[in-house]
């Protein structure tokens, strides 16, 4: 069993920018607190992980920003909660989402998974560069498969709609994003549900290089948050750049809920085992069709490789996005449903 902690890595100047720095930079720090909840009561829960996360993370003054997921604010409370996330924050900005109905919860190493409501939250600070984005997309109608047969002219406007209202967006947030000559992680949240992620993947691998690493999850409704706001049909992007050590692993798509415990070891032990030990951070979304499986051996499965206190940020979510192998072997840009995906990420050249 590998036991993880949280390290931090001797860096060289670099300020974190809204925009862009020329400055060479020679290695990258990270400083992560990460905290969750399962309790039914929202204003409970966002209280207990906000207190974890920047317990966790130690001195304030070094915190960069917030990011959340959370399924309190689908429930009728939303307004509140939303307020009371903010206002624990500490003026930091607010990035992430709500991933909309209960079964999206978090995934939380010390406490298990799947609860009915959670949150999970996490204070990141470090000498890396930072840039966030978000693309507002408006509602998408879904076409009716039965169409295909009944009326086939119909089904494909419809469903060139559906792709255009999603692919589109895509390649919109991907070109507002600079990117450096280091390490790229770009991570995505939004209202993607699948296979709404398929065809925004399509359009931001258009729009962004190759060598970007992707990581995203997808909300069933929800909100975004951006900054000190919240948003409906949106997607943000967030890119984390600099001189660090950084592995991705997606695997699947898995239907049928066998093997999950088997399929997600391997993932974990790709990433953060063999690929980067004892990472700073682990990301990672799993499919909430998952949830077909017992989510219990999953819980243990990660808890074998890792141990109760690796600094894991994630959740279950509506569709997965990131570098997945076809059958030909190579790694391309794919969003969909039914998958597990993990990077993990450590500071330092």
């Amino acid at each position: 069993m590998n036991k993880m902690h949280f390290s931090t890595f001797a860096a060289v100047a670099l300020v974190v920018l809204a925009g862009w720095n020329t400055q060479p930079l020679e290695a990258t720090e990270f400083q992560v607190g990460i905290g969750t909840s399962f309790s039914e009561d929202a204003a409970k829960g966002i209280a207990e992980a906000f207190d974890e996360a920047f317990g966790k993370f130690g001195e304030t003054g070094k915190a960069k920003l917030v990011l959340v997921m959370e399924t309190y604010t689908s429930a009728r409370n939303a307004r509140d909660a939303r307020s009371m996330i903010f206002e624990k924050a500490k003026g930091l900005p607010v990035y992430g989402a709500c991933m909309g109905k209960a079964g999206y919860a978090p995934l939380a190493p010390d406490k298990g998974f799947l609860k009915k409501r959670g949150i999970c939250v996490m204070v990141l600070g470090g000498d890396f560069e930072f840039q966030a984005e978000m693309v507002q997309m408006g509602k998408v109608r879904y076409f009716n498969n039965r169409d295909r047969k009944t009326n086939p002219e119909k089904f494909q406007k419809d469903y060139q709609t559906f792709i255009d209202n999603r692919q589109k967006p895509g390649a919109e947030l991907g070109k507002k994003f600079k990117f450096s000559p280091d390490r790229n992680l770009l991570t995505i949240l939004g209202q993607l549900h699948n296979p709404e992620i398929t065809f925004f993947a399509k359009g931001l691998k258009e729009s962004i290089p190759e060598d970007v690493t992707v990581i995203g999850g997808a909300t069933q409704g929800g909100c975004i948050y951006f900054k000190d706001k919240t948003f409906a049909s949106s997607a943000l992007g967030l890119r984390i750049s600099g001189k660090f050590q950084m592995v991705q692993d997606m695997r699947g798509s898995f239907w049928n809920g066998k093997d999950l415990p088997k399929h997600l070891t391997g993932i974990l032990e790709t990433t953060a085992v063999k690929g980067v030990p004892k990472p700073d951070l682990i990301i990672g979304f799993l499919c909430a069709s998952w949830q077909r499986g017992p989510m219990d051996e999953q819980h243990k499965a990660l808890v074998a490789v890792l141990g109760k206190d690796v600094p894991l940020f994630g959740c279950y979510s509506g569709g997965e996005m990131g570098k997945h192998a076809g059958r030909d072997k190579t790694k391309t840009l794919t969003g969909g449903g039914g998958f597990g995906v993990v990077v993990a990420i450590k500071g330092g050249k």
